[in-house]
Formats: C-alpha cells, structure tokens, sequence
C-alpha cells in the first residue's frame, strides 16, 4: 500500500504559548486537530490515520493522490483560523513579543504550520524510524520558508533522479 506520512509542527507555537498560557496553546493545539479532522473528513480517505504526538506535533497518515489537497486545506484554514486566538494588538503588529529559549527578548510572527511529507510512492521504507528522520530532514527545510509550508520528500531509489525535498505552499 502507497502511502504519505505528514509531519505537522507549528510555528512559533513555545513563544504563544509562553506569553499566552497554557490554557491558550492549548487552545491552538484543539483548533489544529479540528482542522486535521475536518480535513481529513473532507478531503482524505475512509482509513486516513490522524495522530497527536503530544505538544505541538501531530502526525496524518493519508494515500498519495490525497496528500497536496490534505496539505493545502490544513495551511489555509490553519493561517485563516489561528488568528481567532490571538489579541487584536499583536494581529496589529503581525508578531508578539517574548522569551526567546535563550532567554532574550525577541518578536515573532504569528503562529504557522510547517507540514512535512514521507512517501513510499517512489521508494523503499523499511521502517518508521527511517519516516521519521526522512521527516525530520524535510521539517529542517519548511522551517527555513518562514511562513506555512508543506515540503514533500522528492527522493527516489532510481538512479538519476532528484534527490531533495520540493516546497508547496
């Protein structure tokens, strides 16, 4: 069976949560998982797979021919609902301000989701742990793009073929 592993992370998530409180990013973790089963419901298969990994990270299992429509539905009603969440100043200003994990005061962007995609459709996993550091490769890059992103792993076992992960947003 062919499938697609998704990898979500939200962006900028610790800072939200940090200046907002718990009972806030919690919020932010509940509207993601609305928006992977609406999703899913709408758009993915019968037996799709949605998993919470814990914090801010989730896993989506889909077909595929699924996968970009999943992808791309989750980043615009993720980018279009998460500003519900936050105050009206830091819509205003397009950041929020706080701690740093080096304890330095900076600003960041609103919160985004960075959605990274492990296939076997063109080659050979053997295991989950090869997905996850595939995934944990491709995550490196989204993370880079610096706003919502979905990046699916390009990489074959033919020879002469790409072998670097494509951006999609």
């Amino acid at each position: 069976m062919k499938f697609v592993v998704i990898y979500c992370d939200l962006d900028n998530f610790k800072a939200f949560n940090d200046k907002y409180g718990i009972a806030k990013g919690d919020e932010a973790i509940k509207l993601s998982a609305d928006i992977f089963k609406e999703t899913i419901k709408t758009l993915g298969n019968t037996d799709d797979f949605i998993g919470h990994e814990g914090g801010d990270d989730f896993i989506l299992i889909t077909t595929p021919d699924k996968a970009q429509a999943v992808a791309d539905t989750i980043i615009n009603e993720f980018d279009k609902r998460v500003r519900g969440i936050y105050i009206q100043e830091d819509l205003e200003q397009n950041c929020i301000i706080a701690h740093a994990r080096d304890g330095s005061i900076k600003k960041f962007p609103i919160m985004g989701i960075t959605l990274s995609g492990v296939s076997n459709e063109h080659r050979n996993i053997t295991s989950y742990g090869e997905v996850t550091n595939i995934a944990a490769e491709v995550k490196k890059k989204g993370k880079s793009i610096g706003k919502s992103t979905f990046v699916m792993d390009q990489r074959r076992d033919q020879q002469g073929t790409t072998r670097e992960a494509s951006e999609k947003s």
